[in-house]
C-alpha cells in the first residue's frame, strides 16, 4: 500500500474548504440522527453558519464553537464504556466536527492575514512607516497558535477517532498540510533543544548518539533464535517456515527508510529532522506510553506534540543531552501505532516483504481485517476485507515491552537502533504466569480474550488492529500521564495474553517466584538482537518480549 494521495491533486484553499463543507453536509442527516437532537443541531448549525459567503470572523468564531462542544460530547461518548462498544456514528461526528472546526479556524487566520496586507499596504501608500509594532507581532502569533490548535484537533480525528467515513482521512491530511503550510518559518528539533537548554541550569554535553556503548543483554533463554542464511522462498514458507520463529540479517537494509542521507550521518529514519519534515513540520500529535513496561503501576498514556516526542526519545540533531537537563522526565514509547495513517509519506519508506500476503493455513486462524468505506456513506455496515496492519514501536533506550502473545502472524523489522528480542513457544504457556490466570493457562488453541469476548483494547500489544483506546488520553503536554487505574479500568482483566515474569532479569528471585518457568519455558525460550535492517518474523501465540538497547525505530506488520 502506498501513501495517501493527499498530494496528487492540490486544491486551492477556497476550493478545500467547500469540498470539506459539502462532505460533512452531504452526511450530516441519516448517518448521525443516533448522536441526538442537540448535537444534530450544533452540527447544522455549523453547516448553516459556513454556508454564507465570503466568510465572516462572527460565524467562523461561532462555529469553532459550536465544534469544540461537539468534540467535548464526542470525548464524553468515548469515556462512558469500554472502547469496542462507542458507536461509529460518535467517531464519524468527531470527525466531521474536526474537519468543520479546521475549515473555521484556517478561514479566521485567512481573513486576518488578509487584514493584516490591506494594513500594510495602506501604511506603506501613505509613507507611514513604523520600526516596530507589537500588535502585528502579537497577531502573528495568535495566527501560529490557532494553526497548531487546528493541526491538533485533526491528527486526533484520526488517533482517537479513527476518521471513519468515505473520504475524511484524506480531507483530514489535507487540511493538515494546508495548516502547515501556513505556519511561518521552517522548524527545526534545534530549536526545541535550543530552547530547553535555555532553561535549564549547568553546561551543555554533546554526545553522539551513534557510538553508544550495548552492554551485554541479560536475557532468560537457552539458545538463539534462527538465522537462515538466505531468505526462505514464498512457497517453502506457506508449506512450513511459517510454524517458527527466524531472523533475516539485512533483509531490510534496502528500504528507503535505511538509506544514508547524502552528506550526513543519519538515515532517513535515524534523522530527526528527516521524521519531522516528512510529519510536514509542526503541530502533529502522536499518542505516547508515559513510564516503564505497560504492566508496570505507574504506567500512563499521553498526547505530545510529534516534535517534542522525537526530541525527547534520542532524535537529537548538534544538541544536548536531554537527560541531563531534565532528569525527571519518564521514558516515553510511541508504541503499536497505526502511524502511517497520520504520515502517509512515511509508509512509502518502507517495502513490505512477500511473506504478508501469503495465507499460511492454521487451523482456527483470523487473519486482521479492516472494514472498507462504500461510495455512499449511508452508516452501514461495509465490506470486511483481510488487512496488513502496519504499526510502529518508537523510544528510547531501555523501552520494554513485557513478554506476551500477539493473534496474528508478524513480519517485526528494526530499522533504528538495536533491540533484544525473547521468545518461547506457545506451548510454554503453563509456566509464564500471565496475568488474571490463577491457575495455570490451558494450551492457546484461539487468540486470548478479554471478560467481555474481545482482545484487550487499551492496554499493551494486544490491542485490536485500527483505532487504539486512546480516548482517555490527556492532552496538556504535561508530564501527568493519565494513569488507566484512576479511571477504574481492570488492568489486570486486559493483560490476560501478558506475563508476570521480567525475562530480561537475571535476579535470583525469578526462579523462587516463578519456579515453572525456570524449569519449563527457560529451556525452551530463545533470544536474539535485531541490528539495523534485520527482520524477525513471528508466527501467532508465539510469547515474546522486547528491549531496545538503545533509541530505536521498529515497524511491525500484522498478517
Amino acid at each position: 500500500m502506498g501513501p495517501a494521495s493527499t498530494g496528487q491533486q492540490k486544491k486551492p484553499w477556497q476550493s478545500l474548504a467547500k469540498a470539506a463543507i459539502s462532505m460533512v453536509a452531504d452526511s450530516a442527516k441519516g448517518d448521525l440522527l443516533p448522536c441526538g437532537e442537540e448535537p444534530l443541531r450544533l452540527l447544522n448549525s455549523s453547516l448553516e453558519l459556513l454556508a454564507e459567503l465570503p466568510f465572516t470572523e462572527h460565524n467562523l468564531t461561532s462555529c469553532v464553537l459550536n465544534c469544540e462542544d461537539l468534540i467535548a460530547r464526542c470525548d464524553a461518548a468515548f469515556r462512558s464504556g469500554p472502547w469496542k462498544d462507542v458507536p461509529r456514528y460518535w467517531r464519524r461526528l468527531y470527525a466531521d466536527a474536526a474537519i468543520l472546526k479546521a475549515v473555521s479556524k484556517i478561514g479566521t487566520v485567512q481573513l486576518a492575514q488578509e487584514a493584516n496586507q490591506q494594513n500594510s499596504a495602506s501604511q506603506a501608500s501613505s509613507s507611514k512607516r513604523k520600526v516596530e509594532d507589537p500588535q502585528q507581532e502579537v497577531s502573528h502569533e495568535e495566527f501560529h497558535e490557532a494553526l497548531l490548535d487546528c493541526i491538533g484537533t485533526l491528527d486526533l480525528a484520526i488517533v482517537v477517532a479513527g476518521a471513519p467515513g468515505c473520504g475524511r482521512k484524506e480531507m483530514i491530511l489535507d487540511l493538515i498540510e494546508v495548516s502547515q503550510s501556513r505556519l511561518s518559518g521552517r522548524y527545526s528539533l534545534q530549536d526545541y533543544h535550543t530552547k530547553k537548554a535555555r532553561r535549564s541550569s549547568g553546561g551543555a554535553s554533546t554526545i553522539s548518539l551513534t557510538t553508544q556503548t550495548v552492554h551485554h543483554p541479560q536475557v532468560r533463554a537457552t539458545v538463539r533464535i534462527p538465522e537462515p542464511s538466505s531468505a526462505p522462498t514464498f512457497d517453502s514458507f506457506i508449506a512450513k517456515d511459517h510454524k517458527v520463529p527466524f531472523v533475516l540479517r539485512g533483509f531490510a537494509k534496502d528500504w528507503p527508510a535505511c538509506e544514508q542521507l547524502p552528506g550526513q550521518p543519519h538515515t532517513r529514519w535515524s534523522s530527526g529532522q528527516y521524521l519531522l519534515e516528512t510529519a510536514g513540520g509542526r503541530g502533529r500529535v502522536v499518542p505516547c506510553e508515559v513510564g516503564g513496561k505497560y504492566s508496570d503501576d505507574d504506567w500512563g498514556q499521553q498526547i505530545l506534540p510529534w516534535q517534542d516526542f522525537l526530541a525527547r526519545s534520542g532524535w537529537q540533531v548538534g544538541s544536548s543531552d536531554m537527560s541531563e537537563h531534565e532528569p525527571s522526565r519518564q521514558t516515553l514509547y510511541l508504541a503499536q501505532h497505526t502511524l502511517f495513517d497520520q504520515f502517509p509519506k512515511l509508509e512509502a519508506d518502507i517495502l513490505p516483504p512477500d511473506y504478508v500476503f501469503a495465507s499460511a493455513e492454521i487451523s482456527g486462524y483470523a487473519p486482521p481485517v479492516k472494514t472498507m468505506e462504500g461510495d455512499e456513506d449511508d452508516g452501514e455496515q461495509r465490506r470486511v476485507i483481510e488487512d496488513v496492519v502496519k504499526s510502529v514501536w518508537i523510544g528510547p533506550e531501555g523501552t520494554v515491552s513485557p513478554a506476551h502473545t500477539d493473534p496474528h502472524f508478524n513480519c517485526y523489522t528494526q530499522v533504528v537502533g538495536r533491540k533484544l528480542i525473547w521468545v518461547a513457544p506457545p506451548w510454554c504457556d503453563r509456566g509464564m504466569y500471565c496475568y488474571g490466570a490463577t491457575t495455570p493457562s490451558p494450551p492457546p488453541t484461539s487468540p486470548r480474550t478479554s471478560p467481555h469476548g474481545k482482545k484487550a483494547e487499551a492496554k499493551g500489544p494486544e490491542k485490536s488492529p485500527g483505532v487504539p483506546d486512546w480516548s482517555c488520553l490527556e492532552s496538556n503536554g504535561d508530564d501527568t500521564a493519565s494513569n488507566a487505574s484512576e479511571k477504574g479500568v481492570d488492568l489486570t482483566a486486559l493483560m490476560t495474553n501478558t506475563s508476570r515474569v521480567d525475562v530480561f532479569s537475571s535476579a535470583p528471585t525469578v526462579e523462587d517466584e516463578y519456579p515453572r518457568f525456570t524449569d519449563e519455558v527457560e529451556p525452551e525460550a530463545m533470544w536474539t538482537v535485531l541490528e539495523p535492517g534485520d527482520m524477525l518474523f513471528l508466527p501467532p501465540l508465539w510469547y515474546h518480549g522486547m528491549k531496545s538497547l538503545e533509541r530505536s525505530f521498529s515497524v511491525s506488520m500484522w498478517f
